[in-house]
Protein backbone atom coordinates (compact mmCIF):
# COMPACT_ATOMS: atom_id res chain seq x y z
CA UNK A 1 0.00 0.00 0.00
CA UNK A 2 1.31 3.45 -0.99
CA UNK A 3 2.17 5.84 1.75
CA UNK A 4 1.39 9.56 1.66
CA UNK A 5 5.10 10.12 1.03
CA UNK A 6 4.98 7.75 -1.97
CA UNK A 7 1.91 9.53 -3.37
CA UNK A 8 3.57 12.91 -2.91
CA UNK A 9 6.74 11.71 -4.65
CA UNK A 10 4.72 10.35 -7.60
CA UNK A 11 2.87 13.66 -7.84
CA UNK A 12 6.10 15.59 -7.87
CA UNK A 13 7.64 13.28 -10.46
CA UNK A 14 4.58 13.78 -12.64
CA UNK A 15 4.93 17.52 -12.21
CA UNK A 16 8.60 17.23 -13.18
CA UNK A 17 7.58 15.39 -16.34
CA UNK A 18 4.93 18.01 -17.24
CA UNK A 19 7.28 20.94 -16.68
CA UNK A 20 10.08 19.22 -18.61
CA UNK A 21 7.76 18.73 -21.56
CA UNK A 22 6.59 22.34 -21.41
CA UNK A 23 10.08 23.88 -21.25
CA UNK A 24 11.48 21.57 -23.92
CA UNK A 25 8.73 22.73 -26.28
CA UNK A 26 9.66 26.41 -26.05
CA UNK A 27 12.69 28.40 -27.16
CA UNK A 28 11.96 31.38 -24.91
CA UNK A 29 14.45 31.88 -22.07
CA UNK A 30 11.88 33.71 -19.99
CA UNK A 31 9.26 30.97 -20.41
CA UNK A 32 11.78 28.26 -19.46
CA UNK A 33 12.88 30.08 -16.29
CA UNK A 34 9.34 31.12 -15.31
CA UNK A 35 7.85 27.64 -15.67
CA UNK A 36 10.76 26.04 -13.81
CA UNK A 37 10.67 28.48 -10.87
CA UNK A 38 6.87 28.48 -10.61
CA UNK A 39 6.76 24.67 -10.46
CA UNK A 40 9.24 24.65 -7.59
CA UNK A 41 7.27 27.25 -5.63
CA UNK A 42 3.86 25.71 -6.29
CA UNK A 43 4.75 22.05 -5.93
CA UNK A 44 7.22 22.20 -3.04
CA UNK A 45 5.99 25.31 -1.26
CA UNK A 46 9.41 26.92 -0.95
CA UNK A 47 9.61 30.60 -0.11
CA UNK A 48 11.79 31.88 -2.96
CA UNK A 49 13.59 30.60 -6.05
CA UNK A 50 16.00 32.42 -8.32
CA UNK A 51 18.14 31.53 -11.29
CA UNK A 52 21.65 32.91 -11.65
CA UNK A 53 24.03 32.80 -14.61
CA UNK A 54 27.80 32.93 -14.42
CA UNK A 55 30.18 35.59 -15.73
CA UNK A 56 33.49 33.78 -16.39
CA UNK A 57 35.63 36.92 -16.47
CA UNK A 58 34.63 38.09 -12.99
CA UNK A 59 33.42 34.89 -11.25
CA UNK A 60 30.22 36.75 -10.33
CA UNK A 61 26.81 35.08 -10.30
CA UNK A 62 24.19 37.29 -11.92
CA UNK A 63 20.50 36.87 -10.93
CA UNK A 64 18.34 36.74 -14.07
CA UNK A 65 14.97 35.47 -12.82
CA UNK A 66 13.16 34.94 -9.51
CA UNK A 67 9.81 33.76 -8.13
CA UNK A 68 8.36 33.87 -4.62
CA UNK A 69 9.07 36.25 -1.73
CA UNK A 70 12.28 38.02 -2.70
CA UNK A 71 11.69 41.53 -1.25
CA UNK A 72 14.94 43.07 -2.59
CA UNK A 73 17.16 40.27 -1.28
CA UNK A 74 19.07 39.72 -4.53
CA UNK A 75 19.86 43.41 -4.94
CA UNK A 76 21.33 43.53 -1.43
CA UNK A 77 23.81 40.66 -1.77
CA UNK A 78 26.73 39.60 -3.95
CA UNK A 79 27.53 35.99 -4.82
CA UNK A 80 30.57 34.52 -6.56
CA UNK A 81 31.60 31.02 -7.54
CA UNK A 82 35.33 31.16 -6.77
CA UNK A 83 36.82 30.03 -3.45
CA UNK A 84 36.56 33.43 -1.79
CA UNK A 85 34.11 33.82 1.17
CA UNK A 86 31.46 35.07 -1.30
CA UNK A 87 31.87 31.84 -3.28
CA UNK A 88 31.57 29.36 -0.42
CA UNK A 89 27.77 29.41 -0.06
CA UNK A 90 25.50 26.82 -1.66
CA UNK A 91 25.28 28.76 -4.97
CA UNK A 92 29.03 29.14 -5.53
CA UNK A 93 29.74 25.60 -4.35
CA UNK A 94 27.12 24.03 -6.64
CA UNK A 95 28.46 25.88 -9.66
CA UNK A 96 32.07 25.13 -8.82
CA UNK A 97 31.54 21.41 -8.08
CA UNK A 98 28.72 20.76 -10.58
CA UNK A 99 26.76 18.99 -7.82
CA UNK A 100 23.83 20.07 -5.61
CA UNK A 101 24.88 21.99 -2.49
CA UNK A 102 22.59 22.25 0.54
CA UNK A 103 22.79 24.33 3.72
CA UNK A 104 20.14 23.00 6.10
CA UNK A 105 20.53 25.71 8.74
CA UNK A 106 21.73 29.15 7.71
CA UNK A 107 22.28 30.35 11.27
CA UNK A 108 24.56 27.51 12.29
CA UNK A 109 26.57 27.11 9.08
CA UNK A 110 29.51 29.57 8.79
CA UNK A 111 29.56 29.19 4.99
CA UNK A 112 26.40 31.29 4.80
CA UNK A 113 27.69 34.09 7.05
CA UNK A 114 28.08 36.74 4.29
CA UNK A 115 24.32 36.60 3.53
CA UNK A 116 22.81 35.62 6.88
CA UNK A 117 21.69 39.09 7.96
CA UNK A 118 19.68 39.74 4.78
CA UNK A 119 18.30 36.20 4.74
CA UNK A 120 17.00 36.48 8.31
CA UNK A 121 15.14 39.69 7.42
CA UNK A 122 13.11 37.72 4.90
CA UNK A 123 12.66 34.53 6.90
CA UNK A 124 15.00 32.31 4.88
CA UNK A 125 16.29 29.48 7.08
CA UNK A 126 17.75 26.91 4.71
CA UNK A 127 18.51 26.53 1.06
CA UNK A 128 19.89 24.41 -1.72
CA UNK A 129 21.51 25.25 -5.07
CA UNK A 130 21.37 23.06 -8.16
CA UNK A 131 23.92 23.48 -10.98
CA UNK A 132 22.50 23.96 -14.46
CA UNK A 133 24.79 21.91 -16.68
CA UNK A 134 24.42 21.35 -20.43
CA UNK A 135 26.99 19.37 -22.40
CA UNK A 136 29.32 19.48 -19.37
CA UNK A 137 29.24 23.28 -19.39
CA UNK A 138 27.85 25.08 -16.32
CA UNK A 139 25.38 27.79 -17.30
CA UNK A 140 24.47 28.85 -13.76
CA UNK A 141 22.32 27.50 -10.95
CA UNK A 142 18.77 27.26 -9.57
CA UNK A 143 18.77 28.52 -6.00
CA UNK A 144 15.94 27.49 -3.65
CA UNK A 145 15.21 29.11 -0.25
CA UNK A 146 12.94 27.69 2.47
CA UNK A 147 11.42 29.18 5.62
CA UNK A 148 12.11 25.84 7.34
CA UNK A 149 15.36 24.29 8.46
CA UNK A 150 16.30 20.89 7.01
CA UNK A 151 13.77 21.33 4.22
CA UNK A 152 15.72 19.37 1.59
CA UNK A 153 15.62 15.57 1.73
CA UNK A 154 17.18 13.24 -0.84
CA UNK A 155 14.04 12.75 -3.02
CA UNK A 156 13.52 16.52 -3.15
CA UNK A 157 17.14 17.15 -4.10
CA UNK A 158 16.95 14.45 -6.78
CA UNK A 159 13.78 15.88 -8.36
CA UNK A 160 15.02 19.48 -8.25
CA UNK A 161 18.38 18.54 -9.76
CA UNK A 162 16.54 16.74 -12.58
CA UNK A 163 14.49 19.87 -13.13
CA UNK A 164 17.68 21.95 -13.17
CA UNK A 165 19.23 19.60 -15.72
CA UNK A 166 16.18 19.78 -17.97
CA UNK A 167 16.08 23.56 -17.59
CA UNK A 168 19.77 23.81 -18.50
CA UNK A 169 19.25 21.75 -21.66
CA UNK A 170 16.21 23.86 -22.60
CA UNK A 171 18.16 27.11 -22.04
CA UNK A 172 21.08 25.76 -24.04
CA UNK A 173 18.77 24.83 -26.92
CA UNK A 174 17.15 28.26 -26.75
CA UNK A 175 20.61 29.82 -26.85
CA UNK A 176 21.56 27.74 -29.88
CA UNK A 177 18.30 28.64 -31.57
CA UNK A 178 18.91 32.31 -30.85
CA UNK A 179 22.42 32.06 -32.31
CA UNK A 180 20.99 30.27 -35.33
CA UNK A 181 18.40 33.00 -35.85
CA UNK A 182 21.10 35.65 -35.49
CA UNK A 183 23.24 33.81 -38.01
CA UNK A 184 20.29 33.61 -40.38
CA UNK A 185 19.70 37.34 -40.02
CA UNK A 186 23.35 38.11 -40.63
CA UNK A 187 23.39 35.70 -43.57
CA UNK A 188 20.31 37.27 -45.16
CA UNK A 189 21.66 40.76 -44.46
CA UNK A 190 24.98 39.81 -46.04
CA UNK A 191 23.25 38.42 -49.11
CA UNK A 192 20.84 41.31 -49.55
CA UNK A 193 23.51 43.96 -49.03
CA UNK A 194 26.23 42.24 -51.04
CA UNK A 195 27.56 44.27 -54.00
CA UNK A 196 27.86 40.95 -55.85
CA UNK A 197 24.95 39.05 -57.32
CA UNK A 198 24.11 36.03 -55.13
CA UNK A 199 21.69 33.42 -56.34
CA UNK A 200 20.59 29.82 -55.87
CA UNK A 201 20.14 27.34 -58.71
CA UNK A 202 17.76 24.44 -58.20
CA UNK A 203 17.30 21.90 -61.01
CA UNK A 204 19.16 24.27 -63.39
CA UNK A 205 16.60 27.02 -62.69
CA UNK A 206 16.88 30.26 -60.74
CA UNK A 207 15.35 29.69 -57.30
CA UNK A 208 16.65 32.85 -55.63
CA UNK A 209 18.47 36.05 -56.63
CA UNK A 210 19.36 39.03 -54.47
CA UNK A 211 18.83 42.68 -55.38
CA UNK A 212 22.34 43.07 -56.82
CA UNK A 213 21.59 40.15 -59.12
CA UNK A 214 18.32 41.70 -60.23
CA UNK A 215 20.17 44.92 -61.09
CA UNK A 216 22.91 43.01 -62.92
CA UNK A 217 20.53 41.04 -65.12
CA UNK A 218 17.91 43.85 -65.28
CA UNK A 219 14.99 41.55 -64.38
CA UNK A 220 12.33 41.82 -61.70
CA UNK A 221 12.15 39.03 -59.13
CA UNK A 222 8.94 37.67 -60.65
CA UNK A 223 10.52 37.61 -64.11
CA UNK A 224 13.69 35.76 -63.19
CA UNK A 225 12.60 33.24 -60.53
CA UNK A 226 12.05 29.90 -62.28
CA UNK A 227 13.95 30.94 -65.40
CA UNK A 228 16.32 28.35 -66.86
CA UNK A 229 19.88 29.38 -65.97
CA UNK A 230 21.08 28.74 -69.53
CA UNK A 231 18.90 31.63 -70.74
CA UNK A 232 21.11 34.04 -68.80
CA UNK A 233 24.37 32.71 -70.30
CA UNK A 234 25.96 33.63 -73.62
CA UNK A 235 25.25 30.81 -76.12
CA UNK A 236 28.97 30.10 -76.63
CA UNK A 237 29.48 29.64 -72.86
CA UNK A 238 26.37 27.61 -71.96
CA UNK A 239 27.89 24.13 -72.13
CA UNK A 240 30.82 25.25 -70.00
CA UNK A 241 28.55 26.80 -67.34
CA UNK A 242 26.14 23.83 -67.19
CA UNK A 243 29.09 21.46 -66.85
CA UNK A 244 30.47 23.63 -64.04
CA UNK A 245 27.14 23.36 -62.20
CA UNK A 246 27.20 19.55 -62.59
CA UNK A 247 30.73 19.41 -61.16
CA UNK A 248 29.66 21.48 -58.14
CA UNK A 249 26.65 19.27 -57.50
CA UNK A 250 28.78 16.13 -57.63
CA UNK A 251 31.94 17.35 -55.88
CA UNK A 252 30.65 20.15 -53.65
CA UNK A 253 32.69 22.95 -55.17
CA UNK A 254 34.77 23.96 -58.18
CA UNK A 255 37.23 26.76 -59.01
CA UNK A 256 35.68 30.14 -59.95
CA UNK A 257 34.65 30.39 -63.58
CA UNK A 258 34.81 33.36 -65.97
CA UNK A 259 32.21 33.58 -68.72
CA UNK A 260 29.67 35.88 -70.35
CA UNK A 261 26.07 36.48 -69.28
CA UNK A 262 23.18 38.19 -71.00
CA UNK A 263 21.01 40.90 -69.47
CA UNK A 264 17.31 41.22 -70.20
CA UNK A 265 18.04 43.67 -73.03
CA UNK A 266 20.74 41.43 -74.52
CA UNK A 267 23.80 43.25 -73.22
CA UNK A 268 26.85 41.01 -72.78
CA UNK A 269 28.62 41.21 -69.41
CA UNK A 270 31.77 39.39 -68.36
CA UNK A 271 31.40 37.78 -64.92
CA UNK A 272 33.35 35.58 -62.53
CA UNK A 273 31.24 33.10 -60.55
CA UNK A 274 32.09 31.06 -57.47
CA UNK A 275 29.73 28.16 -56.79
CA UNK A 276 29.20 25.67 -53.96
CA UNK A 277 26.66 22.96 -53.24
CA UNK A 278 24.05 23.66 -50.56
CA UNK A 279 20.72 22.29 -49.34
CA UNK A 280 17.79 24.49 -50.37
CA UNK A 281 14.27 23.57 -49.32
CA UNK A 282 15.53 20.07 -48.57
CA UNK A 283 17.04 19.55 -52.02
CA UNK A 284 20.60 19.75 -53.39
CA UNK A 285 21.17 23.14 -54.99
CA UNK A 286 24.00 25.41 -56.09
CA UNK A 287 24.72 28.78 -54.49
CA UNK A 288 26.39 31.26 -56.84
CA UNK A 289 28.29 34.46 -56.16
CA UNK A 290 28.47 36.36 -59.45
CA UNK A 291 30.84 39.30 -59.81
CA UNK A 292 30.76 41.74 -62.73
CA UNK A 293 34.35 41.79 -64.03
CA UNK A 294 33.69 44.01 -67.05
CA UNK A 295 35.77 46.87 -65.64
CA UNK A 296 38.49 44.46 -64.59
CA UNK A 297 38.55 43.03 -68.10
CA UNK A 298 38.97 46.55 -69.50
CA UNK A 299 41.77 47.26 -67.03
CA UNK A 300 43.43 43.93 -67.86
CA UNK A 301 43.20 44.70 -71.57
CA UNK A 302 44.61 48.18 -71.06
CA UNK A 303 47.39 46.79 -68.87
CA UNK A 304 48.19 44.16 -71.48
CA UNK A 305 48.34 46.83 -74.16
CA UNK A 306 50.64 48.92 -71.95
CA UNK A 307 52.83 45.87 -71.35
CA UNK A 308 53.00 45.23 -75.09
CA UNK A 309 53.95 48.87 -75.75
CA UNK A 310 56.57 48.73 -73.01
CA UNK A 311 57.93 45.43 -74.34
CA UNK A 312 58.08 46.88 -77.85
CA UNK A 313 59.79 50.00 -76.54
CA UNK A 314 62.38 47.93 -74.66
CA UNK A 315 63.04 45.49 -77.49
CA UNK A 316 63.33 48.23 -80.12
CA UNK A 317 65.29 50.66 -78.01
CA UNK A 318 68.59 51.91 -79.53
CA UNK A 319 70.00 51.64 -76.01
CA UNK A 320 70.67 48.48 -74.04
CA UNK A 321 68.08 47.92 -71.29
CA UNK A 322 68.62 45.37 -68.54
CA UNK A 323 67.61 44.42 -65.03
CA UNK A 324 69.80 43.33 -62.12
CA UNK A 325 68.61 41.54 -58.97
CA UNK A 326 70.88 40.38 -56.13
CA UNK A 327 73.91 41.28 -58.23
CA UNK A 328 72.80 39.03 -61.12
CA UNK A 329 71.59 39.98 -64.59
CA UNK A 330 67.98 38.78 -64.86
CA UNK A 331 66.93 40.55 -68.09
CA UNK A 332 68.54 42.23 -71.06
CA UNK A 333 67.12 43.30 -74.42
CA UNK A 334 68.48 42.44 -77.88
CA UNK A 335 70.49 45.67 -78.08
CA UNK A 336 72.23 44.70 -74.84
CA UNK A 337 73.15 41.29 -76.27
CA UNK A 338 74.59 43.00 -79.31
CA UNK A 339 76.45 45.53 -77.16
CA UNK A 340 78.13 42.95 -74.89
CA UNK A 341 78.50 40.18 -77.48
CA UNK A 342 76.82 37.48 -75.38
CA UNK A 343 73.88 35.19 -76.16
CA UNK A 344 70.86 35.46 -73.87
CA UNK A 345 71.58 32.10 -72.25
CA UNK A 346 75.17 33.19 -71.54
CA UNK A 347 74.38 36.50 -69.89
CA UNK A 348 71.19 35.76 -67.91
CA UNK A 349 72.23 34.86 -64.38
CA UNK A 350 75.73 36.29 -64.85
CA UNK A 351 77.26 38.36 -62.07
CA UNK A 352 76.97 41.99 -63.18
CA UNK A 353 80.56 42.68 -62.10
CA UNK A 354 81.78 40.48 -65.00
CA UNK A 355 80.44 43.04 -67.47
CA UNK A 356 82.27 45.98 -65.86
CA UNK A 357 85.86 47.09 -66.41
CA UNK A 358 87.91 46.42 -63.24
CA UNK A 359 88.64 50.12 -62.81
CA UNK A 360 84.90 50.88 -62.45
CA UNK A 361 83.69 47.66 -60.76
CA UNK A 362 83.53 49.02 -57.22
CA UNK A 363 81.84 52.25 -58.33
CA UNK A 364 79.15 50.38 -60.28
CA UNK A 365 78.27 48.11 -57.33
CA UNK A 366 78.20 51.08 -54.95
CA UNK A 367 75.85 53.03 -57.26
CA UNK A 368 73.51 50.01 -57.45
CA UNK A 369 73.33 49.95 -53.64
CA UNK A 370 72.50 53.66 -53.57
CA UNK A 371 69.59 53.22 -56.01
CA UNK A 372 68.31 50.16 -54.09
CA UNK A 373 68.21 52.30 -50.94
CA UNK A 374 65.71 54.58 -52.68
CA UNK A 375 68.04 57.45 -53.56
CA UNK A 376 68.19 58.95 -57.04
CA UNK A 377 71.49 59.40 -58.81
CA UNK A 378 72.02 61.18 -62.16
CA UNK A 379 73.27 59.32 -65.25
CA UNK A 380 76.87 58.21 -64.78
CA UNK A 381 79.67 57.21 -67.11
CA UNK A 382 81.59 53.92 -66.80
CA UNK A 383 83.77 51.58 -68.76
CA UNK A 384 82.15 48.21 -69.42
CA UNK A 385 83.57 44.95 -70.65
CA UNK A 386 82.52 42.99 -73.72
CA UNK A 387 82.69 39.20 -74.01
CA UNK A 388 85.89 39.49 -76.09
CA UNK A 389 87.54 41.58 -73.36
CA UNK A 390 87.23 44.88 -75.19
CA UNK A 391 86.23 47.86 -73.02
CA UNK A 392 83.80 50.55 -74.12
CA UNK A 393 82.41 53.75 -72.66
CA UNK A 394 78.79 53.97 -71.58
CA UNK A 395 76.37 56.26 -69.78
CA UNK A 396 73.94 54.42 -67.46
CA UNK A 397 70.61 55.66 -66.06
CA UNK A 398 69.20 53.53 -63.22
CA UNK A 399 65.87 53.16 -61.38
CA UNK A 400 64.48 50.77 -58.78
CA UNK A 401 61.66 48.52 -60.05
CA UNK A 402 59.65 45.40 -59.20
CA UNK A 403 60.50 42.57 -61.58
CA UNK A 404 58.47 39.35 -61.30
CA UNK A 405 57.76 40.13 -57.64
CA UNK A 406 61.36 40.99 -56.74
CA UNK A 407 63.09 44.31 -56.16
CA UNK A 408 65.51 44.96 -58.99
CA UNK A 409 67.49 47.72 -60.72
CA UNK A 410 66.59 48.66 -64.27
CA UNK A 411 69.48 50.14 -66.24
CA UNK A 412 69.39 52.00 -69.55
CA UNK A 413 72.87 51.72 -71.05
CA UNK A 414 73.94 54.07 -73.82
CA UNK A 415 77.18 53.39 -75.71
CA UNK A 416 79.04 56.73 -75.76
CA UNK A 417 82.25 55.44 -77.36
CA UNK A 418 81.68 57.48 -80.53
CA UNK A 419 80.73 60.52 -78.50
CA UNK A 420 83.87 60.09 -76.41
CA UNK A 421 85.92 59.78 -79.62
CA UNK A 422 84.37 62.96 -81.04
CA UNK A 423 84.93 64.74 -77.72
CA UNK A 424 88.59 63.71 -77.74
CA UNK A 425 88.97 64.83 -81.36
CA UNK A 426 87.35 68.15 -80.53
CA UNK A 427 89.64 68.65 -77.55
CA UNK A 428 92.70 67.91 -79.75
CA UNK A 429 91.49 70.35 -82.41
CA UNK A 430 90.92 73.03 -79.78
CA UNK A 431 94.42 72.36 -78.37
CA UNK A 432 95.96 72.82 -81.84
CA UNK A 433 94.02 76.05 -82.37
CA UNK A 434 95.25 77.31 -79.06
CA UNK A 435 98.87 76.61 -80.12
CA UNK A 436 98.41 78.37 -83.46
CA UNK A 437 96.74 81.27 -81.81
CA UNK A 438 99.61 81.56 -79.33
CA UNK A 439 102.16 81.56 -82.20
CA UNK A 440 100.19 84.25 -84.02
CA UNK A 441 99.98 86.41 -80.94
CA UNK A 442 103.70 86.04 -80.23
CA UNK A 443 104.48 87.08 -83.82
CA UNK A 444 102.23 90.10 -83.57
CA UNK A 445 103.86 91.19 -80.33
CA UNK A 446 107.33 90.87 -81.96
CA UNK A 447 106.27 93.07 -84.91
CA UNK A 448 105.04 95.75 -82.53
CA UNK A 449 108.43 95.75 -80.78
CA UNK A 450 110.26 96.12 -84.12
CA UNK A 451 108.03 98.99 -85.14
CA UNK A 452 108.76 100.71 -81.85
CA UNK A 453 112.52 100.36 -82.47
CA UNK A 454 112.23 101.85 -85.99
CA UNK A 455 110.24 104.81 -84.65
CA UNK A 456 112.86 105.45 -81.96
CA UNK A 457 115.72 105.44 -84.51
CA UNK A 458 113.85 107.90 -86.74
CA UNK A 459 113.25 110.24 -83.82
CA UNK A 460 116.98 110.13 -82.96
CA UNK A 461 117.73 111.11 -86.59
CA UNK A 462 115.31 114.01 -86.27
CA UNK A 463 112.77 112.49 -88.55
CA UNK A 464 109.04 111.69 -88.02
CA UNK A 465 107.71 108.32 -86.81
CA UNK A 466 106.81 105.89 -89.53
CA UNK A 467 104.44 103.58 -87.60
CA UNK A 468 101.41 104.45 -85.57
CA UNK A 469 101.26 102.06 -82.66
CA UNK A 470 98.17 101.56 -80.47
CA UNK A 471 99.06 100.40 -76.98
Amino acid sequence: MKTDQDIQLEKRLLKLFEVSQKISATLSNETIMRETCKAIIEEFGFKMVWIGTITPDSFDVKPVYQEGFEDGYLASIKIRYDESPLGMGHTGTAIRTKTPSVINDYESDPRFAPWLSEAKKRGYKSGCAFPMVALEKVLGSINVYSDRKHAFDEPTIMILQSLANNGAIALHNAHLYGELKDMEKRYHSLIENSPDAIGIILNKKIAFLNDSGLRLFEYTKNEIIGKDVSELVHPEDRDMVLNHIDVVLSEGCAPPLEYRVLTKNGEIIYVETARCRIEYEGKPAVQCIVRDIGERKKRDKKLKEMEERYRSLVENSPDAIGAVCDGKIIFINDKGLEMFGYTRDEIIGMDVSKTVSPEDGERVLNDIKIVLSGEHIPPREYKLLKKNGETFDVEITRSKIEYEGRTAIQSTIRDISERKKRDNEMREYIRELEILNKVAIDRELRMIELKKEVNNLLIELGRERRYKIIE
